[in-house]
């Protein structure tokens, strides 16, 4: 009976891999979040768009309509708060 040589090897070292790095993002990096919108939804921004001046983009009234949103709610907040003093 012959003798048997085998041999083994590693294709890659495992401390070489290159992780992703989690956690908080660099600064100058805004996170994305999406959603999705219902086909009225969309047809009323898109409305709300084409009147408002400036040409804004998609983006950009949506980010408007949330702001304006906010704000609103944060007044009617102030005013319910000043009923109930």
């Amino acid at each position: 009976m012959k003798g048997v040589c085998c041999k083994t090897r590693r294709m890659s070292n495992p401390d070489s891999v290159i992780r992703k790095k989690r956690g908080r993002p660099r600064i100058g990096q805004i996170p994305v979040i999406s959603f999705r919108l219902e086909l009225a939804w969309q047809e009323e921004i898109e409305e709300w768009r084409r009147r408002e001046p400036g040409n804004l983009s998609r983006t950009d009234a949506i980010r408007c309509l949330i702001g304006m949103g906010l704000s609103a709610a944060d007044e009617e907040r102030k005013q319910a708060g000043r009923k109930e003093g």
